[in-house]
């Protein structure tokens, strides 16, 4: 996502180090003062989160679509959901699963206390 949105394709510099967790990427920038990471918004919350032509990344500028690196995150599912799976998946979308996100360090779909 990064290397297609930021980098619009180009490699990443000789000096890139690839990562297997945004927890990774939030200790190793931890450890350096240079660095620079891309991950979650929920993970190093203590960190600067970058603008991007002069937007931060605020909740109203991602659910307005304009800080250009922010994505959904989505469920897959082989069918239909129903049974269990949709209750999750309705419960996740309510205000309560929402608040949850929030809580978490993420960005819920709407406004919530």
């Amino acid at each position: 996502y990064f290397q297609e949105h930021v980098l619009e394709g180009q490699a990443y510099g000789s000096h890139a180090i690839s990562m297997p967790t945004t927890a990774a990427i939030v200790a190793e920038i931890e450890k350096n003062p240079r660095a620079l990471g891309y991950g979650g918004i929920a993970y190093g919350q203590h960190l600067v989160h970058c603008k991007i032509n002069g937007i931060s990344p605020t909740t109203e500028a991602v659910r307005k679509d304009i800080y250009p690196i922010a994505r959904y995150l989505y469920f897959y599912t082989i069918k239909k959901p129903e049974g269990l799976t949709k209750q999750f998946i309705d419960w996740v979308l309510s205000r309560n699963g929402q608040r949850l996100v929030k809580e978490a360090g993420y960005m819920p779909l709407f406004e919530v206390p």
